[in-house]
């Protein structure tokens, strides 16, 4: 329980500290044009395991024609991987 206590909290202050280097303009967020379906496959790919683990199933639908972003992939991906976790936690 306390490893889960100190990895969470470790999680949201390099979250507050990426949230004030964005704001300082220390840290430059990388927009670039991206369907957003593969970068959501791909990171439920990586959280595969942690969500088999929780016990809980995921299905990824997405359109038959791709949805095209102006983002940052490495923060897209964390955000959405973020959830992810915090979902297969929450079960556990």
């Amino acid at each position: 329980m306390i490893d889960r206590q100190v990895t969470q909290l470790t999680r949201i202050v390099d979250d507050l500290l990426d949230v004030t280097r964005i704001a300082r303009g220390k840290l430059q967020v990388q927009r670039t044009r991206i369907e957003i379906g593969d970068l959501l496959r791909r990171t439920v790919e990586d959280h595969r395991t942690i969500i088999a683990n929780a016990g809980l199933g995921l299905e990824v639908r997405t359109g038959e024609r791709p949805v095209w972003v102006n983002g940052d992939p490495a923060r897209l991906a964390q955000a959405i991987g973020n959830l992810l976790s915090n979902a297969a936690k929450s079960r556990a």
